[in-house]
């Protein structure tokens, strides 16, 4: 049997081999979403962007080895502005990571590294960098991070104490919320459930109330009270990862036919949307270097499946604004847009 190598792997210790389900079984509604309109990031000279934040006429793009990190487009005059150099130096950044907001009025970054969180402004062809928040240089290095309000953040990536990390502007942390387990997952130590959950990603309801973690097959809603309790109202889980756990060394790999699941999300005040795809990890990494599809799920915000769309385009990651679902082609070449529907918005 094949496996894709997460990391280096020495002694076996356990397998995990469950059947696998589909989380498309869920929905009575799909509908077949066409392209509205293309942009050519290659002629805009946009080099390799992995994902697109929209503020107004602003298209920001954060980009996957680069010389700098994020290229900006303005969408009223074509105009491109590169920012956030990549490197070492006094104004560059390496471990440079995207912050989903909900309302914000600017695009925040982090320093994954450096455990730094920085606004940036643009006007005119000019960006600005502000420095927002610096977390305890204790944390691990972050692998998603998302703004819940001005004065809060979440956080994901190896934690051994708990799923996410709630991290506020005056330095006081928290871990939270419990790794989802089946009967294979809870024979493992908290640094391999750690370790398998690494690449959990977030989304964010815009009033900053509720939040989504995604991971392949698991879909969990939670909700963040005024007194910053957290709650955990929902749990879809609709397969869990096919996995080896090592004793020593790197802790985890995938089996060749673990799906991928869900890629990508974004939020808006009604509905969570996910990029989603049910091939398996070999077959998805024999085309491109970063994960891909073409279904988006819809939930809503109490997690009831609500609509399935099938692009006719491949994408590697979603932003939705102004009832438009926009990606980005694998190949890092175009943008495309796809209308939400009106019965749907």
């Amino acid at each position: 049997m094949k496996y894709i190598i997460i990391s280096i792997t020495l002694s076996l210790c356990y397998c995990s081999c469950k059947e696998k389900t589909s989380v498309l079984f869920s929905f009575r509604e799909e509908i077949e979403l066409a392209s509205s309109s293309t942009i050519d990031l290659d002629a805009l000279n946009i080099l390799r962007p992995f994902s697109v934040s929209i503020l107004d006429s602003l298209f920001i793009f954060s980009n996957w080895e680069t010389p700098y990190n994020v290229s900006i487009l303005n969408i009223k005059n074509n105009q491109v502005t590169e920012a956030i150099p990549t490197g070492n130096g006094p104004e560059e950044v390496i471990g440079y990571l995207s912050v989903k907001r909900n309302k914000g009025k600017s695009f925040m970054f982090a320093n994954r590294f450096k455990k730094k969180v920085y606004s940036l402004a643009y006007a005119n062809g000019d960006v600005t960098i502000n420095h927002e928040m610096q977390m305890n240089d204790s944390i691990p290095n972050l692998f998603c991070i998302a703004e819940l309000n001005p004065e809060t953040f979440i956080s994901t990536v190896f934690f051994t104490e708990g799923r996410f990390l709630v991290h506020h502007k005056n330095n006081d942390y928290f871990y939270g919320g419990e790794y989802p387990e089946n009967e294979d997952i809870k024979r493992i130590s908290s640094r391999h459930k750690a370790a398998l959950y690494n690449t959990t990603k977030i989304g964010i309801h815009p009033d900053g109330d509720k939040f989504v973690l995604i991971y392949q097959g698991l879909l969990d809603i939670y909700e963040l009270s005024l007194s910053s309790n957290i709650k955990h109202i929902k749990a879809n889980h609709y397969f869990f990862p096919l996995f080896m756990s090592y004793e020593t060394g790197s802790p985890i790999i995938y089996n060749r036919d673990c799906k991928v699941g869900f890629i990508d999300i974004d939020c808006d005040d009604s509905y969570i949307y996910m990029l989603y795809t049910d091939m398996g990890i070999a077959d998805m990494y024999q085309k491109h270097n970063s994960p891909w599809g073409n279904i988006i799920t819809v939930f809503d915000w109490n997690g009831s499946p609500q609509m399935v769309y099938h692009l006719d385009r491949n994408i590697n990651s979603l932003c939705v604004k102004n009832k438009s679902i926009w990606g980005i082609s694998p190949d890092f070449m175009e943008l495309y847009e796809f209308i939400i529907p009106e019965q749907a918005n």
